[in-house]
């Protein structure tokens, strides 16, 4: 179902980028990360490429609120085509700083195959900025490459190397659940791993707390 939504929503999009989107579904937990995602939440999307996960949140979970970061100008042009075909109320900013995200909270930050892009140096700031967007109640949504077994994190990497020109390592799951405890935030499931074909992925949701009245 959110392959034929998908291929409908880039029909604006080339071919080659159409074809991409609508496989989407079949390599990465998209019905996992949109059930984690509530109705009519407002959401921030941290490196949100073409708008692909917003698109489903707004079709399926009926989002209040969606606004999209990216470094890409080339991603956020696709994703505002994408958007005013659809109909949708969808927000996009072209931005290469964290300092650029608006100082605001949303109910849903998601980082979604995000952070095996950042630097390693960047990664713990770059997440705790992340967290501080996250309203009192609300929740971080994070899914990223698995670190295992070897031949799935090899797919991966041969995966971004050929699409992304980027020959990718793995932040471990632990740190990033150390980051969000250092903030407050606690997950919700012990276990995160999902495999897609040959692709493995790490999802976790986190929730933080609200302050004491």
């Amino acid at each position: 179902m959110a392959a034929r939504c998908l291929w409908s929503l880039y029909r604006q999009a080339t071919p080659f980028q159409r074809s991409l989107a609508a496989l989407r579904p079949f390599i990465c937990p998209v019905d996992p990360i949109l059930q984690s995602i509530p109705a009519g939440a407002r959401v921030l999307d941290i490196g949100c490429g073409n708008g692909l996960a917003l698109a489903l949140m707004a079709r399926y979970r009926h989002i209040g609120r969606g606004l999209g970061v990216d470094i890409s100008r080339r991603a956020i042009g696709a994703a505002r085509a994408m958007n005013a075909a659809a109909g949708f109320s969808l927000s996009f900013i072209d931005t290469a700083s964290p300092r650029d995200w608006p100082d605001e909270h949303f109910d849903v930050v998601s980082l979604i195959d995000v952070l095996h892009h950042v630097p390693p140096s960047q990664r713990e700031p770059f997440v705790r900025c992340a967290l501080d967007r996250v309203a009192p109640g609300g929740r971080l949504v994070f899914k990223d490459m698995a670190a295992g077994p070897w031949w799935r994190v090899a797919w991966n990497q041969m995966h971004d190397l050929v699409l992304a020109r980027q020959l990718v390592q793995v932040e471990p799951l632990a740190h990033v659940v150390r980051w969000a405890a250092g903030q407050g935030f606690v997950p919700t499931q012990a276990s995160a791993y999902v495999a897609c074909a040959v692709y493995g992925h790490e999802l976790m949701v986190f929730e933080r707390g609200r302050p004491a009245p």
